[in-house]
């Protein structure tokens, strides 16, 4: 049997002062105090902003008198703003946005380190005005929108853009003058009908259903105040106030605002 004993002073394990590495042999280097960072720190170099040259649009719509509404004078912010033109589109319209003249236009204030999902990386725009009517004439994507439109203008705004776009770019009386006449070319000779039914080969169901449901087409509904026809696709006109409603059985569309002096009803019989 063993005995225990109780530890003496011999026993007690020498404490180690040393502040030395286990390894180097060298001391340790002090720790720096914490130090917050600042915006200051963070803050690119101050640079001097390049000058923006105005283009030739902007040149004429800064000389264009306007009536001063407020899409329109916005509108016109935007324009005279210079180029880039940033706007808003969609990632299945990049390509064609890319064969229309677009260039990407990085944001400034997104950097590498930057978390911030609320900061976008960038836009899509146009650095010249003919790239900026060909981004604006791209028309409608698969679910209804535009595939590019100028970033933080509404339809009203956008329409009243391509207005100024499509009367700056269009000829001069001199410039019709100078074009050589076009001579109108002999129409095709038309093809002799087929002998025999025009339904050779088509199912009878499918003859049946088009003759049973027919298309009907509605012409857009005119508002009498700003003189714009309104769309099924975005149901509104120029007016800031105006909200239109449709008719599900007729498609006629009318204002139910109460500035309104367009039609109250629908042509639906009563």
């Amino acid at each position: 049997m063993f005995k225990l004993k109780p530890p003496t002073s011999s026993d007690k394990p020498k404490p180690n002062r040393s502040l030395k590495g286990a390894f180097t042999g060298k001391l340790t280097p002090k720790p720096k105090p914490f130090k917050p960072p600042s915006d200051e720190d963070d803050a690119p170099p101050p640079q001097a902003p390049v000058p923006k040259e105005p283009t030739e649009f902007m040149k004429w719509l800064k000389d264009k008198p306007t009536n001063g509404a407020w899409h329109v004078e916005s509108a016109k912010e935007y324009v005279l703003e210079g180029p880039p033109f940033k706007g808003d589109s969609s990632f299945d319209a990049k390509q064609d946005i890319k064969e229309a003249g677009g260039r990407w236009v990085p944001n400034p204030l997104k950097r590498k380190d930057c978390e911030d999902k609320s900061i976008v990386r960038g836009w899509w725009g146009a650095y010249e005005d003919k790239a900026l009517a060909e981004l604006m004439n791209l028309g409608i994507d698969g679910k209804g929108r535009r595939k590019w439109q100028c970033a933080g203008m509404g339809e009203a705004q956008q329409t009243v853009i391509q207005g100024w776009l499509a009367e700056f770019r269009a000829p001069s009386a001199e410039d019709e003058e100078q074009q050589p006449e076009v001579v109108a070319a002999e129409p095709p000779p038309k093809r002799a009908k087929k002998e025999g039914n025009e339904y050779d080969g088509v199912p009878q169901w499918i003859i049946d259903a088009n003759k049973k449901y027919k298309p009907i087409v509605v012409p857009d509904t005119e508002c009498k105040v700003c003189k714009q026809g309104v769309s099924d696709q975005f149901l509104d006109c120029q007016c800031q106030e105006a909200r239109w409603q449709r008719c599900a059985k007729c498609g006629h569309k009318w204002r139910v605002d109460s500035h309104a002096r367009c039609n109250t009803k629908c042509k639906c019989p009563r």
